[in-house]
């Protein structure tokens, strides 16, 4: 079983550091960004979404952590977006779980936290967006009840 623990500021910085590199990644692994831009590009998305940290209103930065040892087992950053958007209600901005605890049933457990946190939040609809190469991520999204609402396809010609 697991937790939502509020990150305080040296995991918020930790993680800040993890998402940039990791966002840039995925981004080029995707194709949408070249690989001598991607970081540059990735740190300023995440400037613009969190320009007060993690002290910016409707977004809350959580660890992922085990009850029973208190091991961080990954992060889970969920947001409200405003009523007008697409996606109007909470949003999954990010989940990782670390490598050590992959395959083991938290992920499923903190998108179920992720759920109960929203609803306490007042919100009635969770989306998240997913890299259509991370096919994990697809299968754990679907297999909590998540539907694709858009699908973004392209080829290299």
């Amino acid at each position: 079983m697991i937790v939502l623990e509020e990150m305080d500021g040296a995991d918020f910085q930790e993680y800040l550091k993890f998402s940039i590199e990791n966002y840039a990644n995925e981004k080029v692994k995707a194709g949408t960004w070249k690989k001598e831009e991607a970081e540059a590009l990735a740190g300023d998305q995440l400037a613009r979404i969190l320009p007060q940290g993690k002290e910016t209103p409707n977004h809350f930065l959580f660890n992922i952590v085990e009850m029973d040892n208190s091991r961080k087992a990954g992060v889970l950053w969920l947001g409200i977006l405003e009523s007008g958007r697409d996606y109007a209600g909470a949003y999954v901005w990010d989940i990782v779980i670390n490598p050590e605890f992959r395959g083991k049933g938290y992920g499923k457990q903190a998108m179920i936290a992720a759920e109960e946190k929203a609803k306490a939040l007042g919100q009635r609809r969770i989306t998240l967006h997913v890299f259509g190469h991370n096919t994990v991520a697809i299968n754990l999204y679907k297999s909590t009840g998540f539907n694709v609402t858009d699908l973004i396809m392209s080829k290299e010609i």
